[in-house]
């Protein structure tokens, strides 16, 4: 009976080491979880320069921006700011075991930003030129 309760607790301790969160994936660096996350009509909500909100004096109440992202790597842009308007398409993906987003333009421009938050509502992310880190939050349309 002494060694049916210590192989018991043997196996409890087992099974909770292997169920720690370090263990396991976290729903939001699942891949598809954070794809169907991505996927779907963004616009910006605010936008940071070295931890300062600059979102008023970047955008103006005219202007429009909408950012498309579809679930097999699909990606638009499109702005438009007193009646002119600008568009591209290109793809996106993952990378850095999908901690950023890389996006490339019709042009074969590439752009990869670092997410820092990412739900069905918000997606966050920074990028550094220089010297200044960017950050922009995207909120779902």
């Amino acid at each position: 009976m002494k060694n049916l309760s210590i192989l018991f607790a043997a196996f409890a301790v087992l099974f909770l080491v292997s169920c720690s969160k370090e263990n396991n994936d976290s729903e939001l660096t699942l891949v598809s979880n954070r794809t169907s996350r991505v996927a779907g009509s963004w616009t910006y909500d605010k936008v940071f320069i070295n931890d300062v909100d600059v979102t008023s004096t970047t955008f103006s109440a005219d202007e429009n921006y909408t950012m498309e992202f579809t679930k097999d790597g699909g990606y638009t842009y499109s702005s438009s700011y007193l009646g002119q308007t600008y568009s591209d398409a290109g793809k996106w993906e993952f990378t850095n075991s999908n901690e950023s987003i890389k996006i490339t333009d019709s042009y074969g421009d590439v752009e990869t930003y670092k997410i820092l938050r990412l739900t069905n509502t918000e997606m966050w992310w920074s990028e550094t030129y220089g010297t200044d880190t960017y950050e922009v939050h995207l909120k779902a349309k």
